[in-house]
């Protein structure tokens, strides 16, 4: 297991030699739509690795489980059950669109003013030079030299809040 959490933490370079590193496997990755007892459609997130099958029941629980582990997320019951789980969600995360997050509000739009807020201030003009990227994909571009002063206040309005005040730094941990 720690050398599967060195793997991932290097952004899944491959230190340990190419048989040492587990691989993702993508066969039934992704993304799902549900009917739940005959009610609208919820979406479910799903990926593989090595040999189980990782499924969340919404992007809540991918978030919460693809967050380090801390004592207040046990108690609320709502961390991983397992390192493997996490790692199951980081990789998840870091492969799912950055549109998803405005598609599949953790807290729906009906019910909460400040999803209200985001979604309606949100402007999809500038976030459209990285709509298409995966959360993986924008922390690499931030941190490259292409991700310039001029560029980032030209997206800058197109991000939302927890996006803009993430860091560099913290998209890593995240991922």
């Amino acid at each position: 297991m720690a050398r599967f959490l060195r793997c991932l933490a290097l952004g899944r370079a491959n230190i340990l030699g190419e048989s040492e590193c587990p691989q993702k496997s993508d066969e039934f990755s992704g993304i799902e739509n549900r009917p739940i007892d005959g009610q609208e459609q919820m979406t479910t997130y799903s990926i593989v690795l090595g040999r189980e099958r990782h499924v969340f029941q919404d992007l809540k629980s991918v978030l919460a489980c693809a967050s380090p582990l801390k004592s207040g997320d046990v108690l609320a019951g709502i961390a991983a059950s397992s390192n493997e789980r996490r790692v199951a969600a980081r990789y998840l995360l870091a492969d799912m669109p950055l549109k998803t997050f405005l598609e599949d509000l953790v807290i729906p739009y009906e019910v909460d003013e400040v999803s209200r807020l985001i979604v309606d201030r949100h402007d999809w003009m500038a976030f459209a030079s990285v709509s298409h990227m995966t959360v993986g994909e924008f922390r690499d571009w931030l941190l490259s030299y292409e991700a310039t002063a001029e560029k980032l206040l030209a997206i800058g309005p197109g991000l939302t809040p927890k996006w803009s005040r993430r860091s560099p730094r913290s998209c890593v941990t995240m991922i």
